[in-house]
């Protein structure tokens, strides 16, 4: 059988394998920005300047849950729990 598009295989929470692994959780860069209200440019450029963390799979990026938790926890704690960044020169 030749696949003319790739499948990808949808993950809807933490599953275990037969040893009791656990298999995170993955979102893509588009669910991402819409869970954070964000474009998805700005999750992209996170992802490449290493802000926050994926795997990449040839042009798909995928982020585990823990990887969004931390980068959610980072960013509240340098922006002071306001989930928005504080710029100098203001009146």
């Amino acid at each position: 059988m030749i696949l003319t598009r790739p499948v990808e295989a949808e993950i809807i929470g933490p599953a275990s394998t037969e040893t009791g692994m656990s298999i995170p959780s993955f979102y893509t860069p588009e669910e991402i920005a819409e869970l954070l209200k964000v474009s998805r440019r700005s999750v992209y450029e996170w992802l490449s300047a290493g802000k926050l963390h994926g795997l990449r799979a040839g042009q798909y990026w995928r982020i585990t849950e823990e990887d969004l938790m931390k980068f959610m926890q980072r960013r509240e704690r340098d922006h002071g729990g306001s989930g928005r960044r504080v710029t100098g020169g203001g009146r």
